[in-house]
C-alpha cells in the first residue's frame, strides 16, 4: 500500500510543506469550491449531471470549451438546484461533515480557502485469469479565492498501482500511466505521481487569464478529434475572451516528446503548440467552433525552453503566417458544431484536417463511383483528416436524468503525425486527440441514469483500426514519422493488421461528497480484442473509491 512507502510519503510531505508555506503567504486567500473564478472538475461523471439544463435553448454557454468555469454555470437558472440536490440533508453530524464539507475550510467576506485530501483505492479481478489487480493514491487539493476575480488551485497525487492485463501491456509499451505521467516499475505494479494547478484572473466580464499545469478539452462529445484530455497534464497559458455571442480561446502549451527514452528524462525534448479556438453561438440552436493548432519543436538544440515568439500572435488562422515564415511545423485545422434540435435532443460533431489535396479527394470519390478503373490513383497517403458525428437525447422518453448518447469517430491514416517525430500531435507518449491515434473507425454508445447521487451507466464501444506489422508504418501510430509511409496511393482507413475492439462497461457510481467529487463505484467490463495474429478476451470486476478530478481512458 502507498501509505507504507517511505519514499512516496517523504516526497508527499515535502510538497505538502511547500504548499502550506504558500498558504501562509496567501493567508486568508481562501475558497469554497463554488468560487466564481474556479474551474469545474474536468470529470465527465460530474459534468454530465448538468446536461439537462445546458441543453436548453435559453442557455448560451459555449459547451465545447472545457473545463467550464463555475461562474459560467452559476449564471444558469436552476443550476444551484442541481448542485444542492447532491448534498446530504440528514441530521447526522458525522455524515454531514463527510458528505458536505471540505477537510479544512475558511469562508470570509472576500477571501476564502479550502483543503481536501485526494484519495484513490481500487481493486479488481480478471475473471479469465483469476488475477487480481489493485491501486492506491494519496494527495491533496488546495483552492483559494480572492474576491470575485482571482482563483488558485493546486493538487498533487502520488500512487502505486497494478493494472488489468491489457492496460498493463499498454503501460509497458508507452512507459507512462494512462492519463498520468511516468510509470516507474516496482515489484507489484508501478509508482507514479501527478501535479496540476492553475491561477485564474478575470479583470472584467470579457477576459479571463489562466496559467498553470492542467488538461483541456474542445468538443461536445465523449471523444475529441481536436483537443482532448487523454494525455497527462502540461504547462499552459490561456487567454479567454468573451464578447457578444463569441468566445475566443488562445492556448499556449509546452508539451514533451519522450520517444527517445521514456525512462530517461535527460532525453526528453520540449515542444510547443499554439492553439486557437473561436466559438460562435449563431443563434439559440446552433453553435459553430473554428479550431487551429500549430505544433513546433524546440528551436534550441540544447533542449532548453525556446518558444518561437512568432507564434504568440493571438489572431486565428496561422497557416498563411506559417507559409510566410517558410515553416514546416505541424498545423491542424478543424470545425466543431452543435445543433439543439429540441430542448432535449442535439446533434454534434467535428471535422479535423491535418493535410489534404483537393484533386486527391476528387480521385477518391471517382474511385468509389468507378471501383474497377485501374487508371485512377486514389488513397493518397497525405489526405489526412477525420470527422465525428454525435447525437444526445436527454430525459429519454420523458424520464428525468435518463441520457442516451451515440457517437461515431473516423480518422484517416497518418493524421496527427509529422515528418519530424518532435512535431506530432502528442504529449508524453499519449495522443492529444483520440486515444487510438489514427487509422481507425469507432462507434460508441452510452445509456446513463442519474438518480440523486447515484449514476448507472452502460457503455459500448465498437472500433476497427489498422495496426502496424512487419516493421511497416500503416499510419496508426502518430509517434512515427510519416516519411516512412507504406505507399503513396491505395491507402485506406483500417489498413495494415486489421484489428477489432469491442468494449462493454457497466458501472454504478455513488457521489459521496460533491465539494471534492469523492465517489465510490462498482462495475464490470468486458474487452474483446482480435486480429489475425492474436485474440484477447478480458472480463473483469472492479470496485473503487476516488476523488475524481479528471478522466482516464482505459477503453481502448
Amino acid at each position: 500500500m502507498i501509505f507504507r512507502n517511505r519514499n512516496i510519503n517523504y516526497r508527499f510531505l515535502i510538497v505538502l510543506k511547500k504548499t502550506m508555506g504558500l498558504l501562509t503567504l496567501f493567508l486568508f486567500f481562501s475558497i469554497s469550491l463554488i468560487a466564481q473564478n474556479a474551474n469545474l472538475f474536468l470529470n465527465r461523471e460530474f459534468a454530465n449531471r448538468f446536461e439537462g439544463l445546458l441543453s436548453s435553448k435559453q442557455v448560451d454557454l459555449h459547451t465545447s470549451i472545457k473545463p467550464y468555469q463555475w461562474k459560467e454555470l452559476k449564471a444558469i437558472e436552476n443550476i444551484d438546484t442541481v448542485y444542492q440536490a447532491l448534498t446530504y440533508k440528514g441530521t447526522n453530524a458525522a455524515l454531514f461533515a463527510v458528505r458536505n464539507s471540505h477537510l479544512l475550510e475558511y469562508v470570509g467576506a472576500k477571501l476564502n480557502f479550502s483543503l481536501d485530501p485526494y484519495l484513490g483505492f481500487n481493486t479488481g479481478l480478471n475473471t479469465a485469469t483469476s488475477k487480481f489487480f489493485s491501486g492506491s493514491e494519496i494527495g491533496y487539493s488546495v483552492n483559494l479565492q480572492v474576491g470575485q476575480n482571482f482563483s488558485f488551485n493546486s493538487a498533487a497525487i502520488y500512487g502505486k498501482s497494478s493494472f488489468v492485463d491489457y492496460a498493463d501491456e499498454l503501460t509497458k509499451k508507452s512507459g507512462v500511466i494512462i492519463g498520468n505521467g511516468m510509470a516507474n516499475p516496482v515489484a507489484s505494479g508501478y509508482k507514479f505521481h501527478n501535479y496540476l494547478g492553475y491561477a485564474s484572473y478575470s479583470p472584467s466580464k470579457y477576459f479571463n487569464f489562466q496559467v498553470g499545469t492542467d488538461r483541456h478539452f474542445i468538443g461536445d462529445g465523449y471523444r475529441s478529434l481536436l483537443l482532448s484530455d487523454n494525455a497527462k497534464n502540461y504547462p499552459f497559458a490561456k487567454v479567454t475572451t468573451t464578447v457578444w455571442k463569441l468566445k475566443y480561446v488562445n492556448l499556449f502549451t509546452n508539451f514533451q516528446d519522450i520517444t527517445a527514452s521514456a525512462a530517461d528524462n535527460k532525453k526528453y525534448v520540449n515542444k510547443f503548440a499554439t492553439i486557437h479556438y473561436l466559438s460562435w453561438n449563431v443563434n439559440s440552436s446552433i453553435n459553430l467552433g473554428f479550431f487551429e493548432s500549430i505544433v513546433f519543436q524546440n528551436r534550441d538544440t540544447t533542449r532548453k525552453f525556446a518558444y518561437d515568439i512568432n507564434y504568440l500572435n493571438p489572431i486565428i488562422f496561422y497557416r498563411p503566417v506559417e507559409y510566410a515564415m517558410g515553416s514546416a511545423d505541424n498545423a491542424l485545422m478543424g470545425l466543431n458544431y452543435k445543433v439543439k434540435l429540441t430542448g432535449k435532443m442535439q446533434l454534434y460533431g467535428q471535422v479535423v484536417v491535418d493535410e489534404f489535396l483537393l484533386s486527391a479527394i476528387k480521385a477518391d470519390i471517382k474511385k468509389i463511383i468507378h471501383p474497377n478503373d485501374k487508371q485512377l490513383l486514389s488513397g493518397w497517403w497525405a489526405n489526412k483528416y477525420g470527422f465525428q458525428f454525435g447525437y444526445k437525447y436527454l430525459d429519454v422518453l420523458k424520464v428525468k436524468n435518463l441520457q442516451f448518447q451515440a457517437e461515431y469517430n473516423y480518422v484517416r491514416p497518418y493524421t496527427y503525425s509529422h515528418g519530424s517525430v518532435l512535431q506530432n500531435y502528442g504529449h508524453f507518449n499519449q495522443a492529444l486527440a483520440h486515444p487510438l491515434g489514427a487509422n481507425f473507425m469507432e462507434a460508441l454508445f452510452f445509456l446513463r441514469y442519474y438518480f440523486k447521487n447515484t449514476l448507472f451507466e452502460l457503455k459500448y464501444i465498437d472500433a476497427t483500426y489498422g495496426k502496424d506489422n512487419a516493421g511497416q508504418n500503416f499510419g496508426a501510430d502518430i509517434f512515427k514519422s510519416y516519411v516512412n509511409h507504406t505507399s503513396d496511393f491505395g491507402n485506406y482507413t483500417g489498413q495494415g493488421l486489421k484489428t477489432n475492439l469491442r468494449y462493454i462497461d457497466f458501472k454504478i457510481n455513488y457521489l459521496i461528497n460533491p465539494k471534492s467529487n469523492l465517489s465510490a463505484e462498482i462495475g464490470f467490463s468486458s474487452r474483446n480484442y482480435s486480429n489475425s495474429e492474436e485474440l484477447l478476451n478480458t472480463n473483469y470486476i472492479y470496485v473503487g473509491l476516488r476523488t475524481a478530478i479528471s478522466n482516464a481512458y482505459f477503453d481502448k
